[in-house]
């Protein structure tokens, strides 16, 4: 990870909210090599920002996108040799669609978005429950050996863009994503172009530990700032949920008609 910078960057945009000159020093932290790293706060939105991540994104001396390809493959390969394990962990990760099921109801007529779905655990469980199942991500190495292993469900459409998508989306899943993107209110922006009116968006983050600061992490959300960019998106707040075991926080947004 890159050295924490002697001069505080407040003239570099806040990437979860877009704004210039908010930035102020809030904390230093041990990342998850035992190093320190300046922990920035944005004063509009009150997100936590990794600075030295922000800092080498915005000089040119990391490419984001080369980088989180690069931890995509190597934090969720996929060993397809034992297909009963891979049947148990898809099953463990239906956990999500129980979720949605719960405030959505039934979902076989739903068409289901999930960006960054990393080894695809998840992504496969909701074919078994949605209409039609959209995953955006970087690589699909690994949710073509997990298809590979299980057999390639007929309601699956994997791309590597969000203009690329065939439909709407009226559920849109971003699990441990959010964090990774350097311009969330583009992001955002640009994701509910591709959302049916109404549609509903489940994400999950994780809040400052040592263990989340790596270089491929640029903020961290809490409920205010999680609030702050919906809403500023034109999102309705639906629920939200503390994990204090693991320091995740969990919301849940409907995207506003009309």
């Amino acid at each position: 990870m890159p050295s924490p910078p002697i001069d505080f960057p407040d003239h570099y945009p806040c990437p979860a909210c877009g704004a210039r000159h908010a930035l102020r020093p809030h904390v230093s932290s041990l990342d998850v090599n035992g190093e320190m790293a300046a922990i920035g706060i944005c004063s509009a939105c009150l997100v936590l920002v990794n600075i030295p991540v922000l800092v080498a994104h915005h000089d040119g001396h990391l490419s984001n996108l080369e980088n989180q390809a690069a931890a995509l493959e190597t934090y969720y390969r996929v060993d397809a040799s034992d297909t009963a394990a891979l049947e148990g962990t898809v099953a463990a990760n239906g956990f999500l669609i129980n979720l949605l099921k719960d405030k959505l109801g039934d979902l076989s007529a739903k068409t289901y978005l999930d960006i960054g779905y990393g080894a695809g655990y998840s992504l496969y469980a909701a074919t078994r429950h949605a209409g039609h199942v959209m995953g955006v991500d970087l690589a699909d190495t690994s949710i073509t050996s997990l298809c590979n292993a299980l057999g390639w469900p007929p309601n699956l459409e994997l791309q590597g863009d969000l203009a690329a998508l065939s439909r709407p989306a009226d559920i849109v899943v971003l699990w441990h994503t959010l964090e990774h993107i350097p311009n969330c209110p583009d992001f955002i922006a640009a994701l509910k172009a591709q959302m049916a009116p109404g549609a509903h968006i489940l994400l999950q983050v994780p809040l400052l530990r040592p263990s989340s600061i790596i270089d491929v992490h640029f903020s961290f959300f809490g409920l205010a700032s999680l609030r702050a960019l919906f809403s500023g998106q034109g999102f309705d707040e639906v629920d939200y949920w503390f994990d204090v075991e693991n320091d995740f926080v969990t919301y849940m947004a409907r995207a506003a008609i009309g």
